[in-house]
This record gives C-alpha cells, sequence and structure tokens, in this order.
C-alpha cells in the first residue's frame, strides 16, 4: 500500500494467420495474411479494475491484417530470394493524422557453401511515416512530419549439424 507498485496482466488479442505457398524445382512462392483486432487489447489486475483504459482501447485500436510475400528462386549453389510486408497502423483515430503503416521490402542472396553450410547476404528496407511534437508545453505548437526510412544490409553463415 503506497508503495506505487502493483501487478497488472495485458490480456492480447487472439490472433489468426493463413498462407499458402508454391514450390516447385527451383522457384517457391509464398503468401500469407495475419489477422488481429487489437481494440481486443486489455489491462486485468487482482488490485485496479482498469475498465477507463479498456474502454479506451476499444473506442481507439481497430482490426489489423498484415500481409506478407516473398519468392526465391535457386539456381545450383546460389538462390535469390525477396520479400514485402506490411503492417497497418492500428489506431483508429490517431490525433496526429498521421498513418503509422509499415512496409518492408527484403531481398537476398544465399550461397551453399557445402553440406550443411551456407552464407547468406540480406538487404532489408523498412519505411513509414511518422509525427511529433517537440514543444508539447505550447498550445498549437507546431507538428513536425518526417517519413522514417532504414536499410540493414546482414551477412550470416549457417551451419546445419
Amino acid at each position: 500500500e503506497g508503495s506505487g507498485v502493483f501487478d497488472y496482466r495485458i490480456v492480447t488479442p487472439w490472433e489468426m494467420g493463413v498462407g499458402i505457398g508454391y514450390e516447385g524445382t527451383n522457384l517457391t512462392a509464398a503468401f500469407d495474411m495475419h489477422y488481429a483486432d487489437w481494440s481486443q487489447l486489455s489491462l486485468d489486475a487482482d488490485a485496479y479494475n482498469f475498465a477507463a483504459e479498456n474502454a479506451e482501447t476499444r473506442q481507439n485500436l481497430r482490426e489489423q491484417l498484415q500481409t506478407r510475400f516473398s519468392l526465391s528462386y535457386r539456381l545450383g549453389n546460389l538462390t535469390w530470394r525477396g520479400g514485402w510486408t506490411t503492417v497497418p497502423d492500428v489506431r483508429l483515430n490517431p490525433t496526429d493524422a498521421v498513418d503509422r503503416t509499415r512496409q518492408y521490402q527484403s531481398t537476398g542472396l544465399s550461397y551453399q557453401l557445402g553440406e550443411g553450410a551456407t552464407l547468406d547476404l540480406s538487404w532489408i528496407r523498412t519505411n513509414r511515416d511518422d509525427a511529433y511534437a517537440p514543444y508539447v508545453e505550447v498550445n498549437e505548437a507546431p507538428t513536425v512530419a518526417e517519413k522514417v526510412e532504414s536499410s540493414r544490409i546482414v551477412l550470416g553463415i549457417r551451419v546445419a549439424f
């Protein structure tokens, strides 16, 4: 009592996914969708009633349908792969009117070095819109809009035993 510390649980919504794929001699393709209703996210605790917070969540979050698509093509010991993913913004009525849907694109090459050993080189790109108010203590402060983009190059060696 009075310590400011208490236990609570975050109850996440059910999530469902479905996908389809094709595997040929050299070509592999896959598509999948992932669904969650984030308005069903809730907080729960024995010592506190989160009714107001849970009602706000139901009013401000929405359903989300993520989609993914990938291709790979194998030619001897070399495999090229590419993929695309979209992750929609789950906020129903964002106060800053910015859609923070994220997009991911990737491509890469794998080279099989021998039995159970593979060298991987990948490039992953992410982009989304964002906004923030640097002067929150000022009425009608300006908002800074930005386009956030990042790229990563990853080099790895896989070894199977």
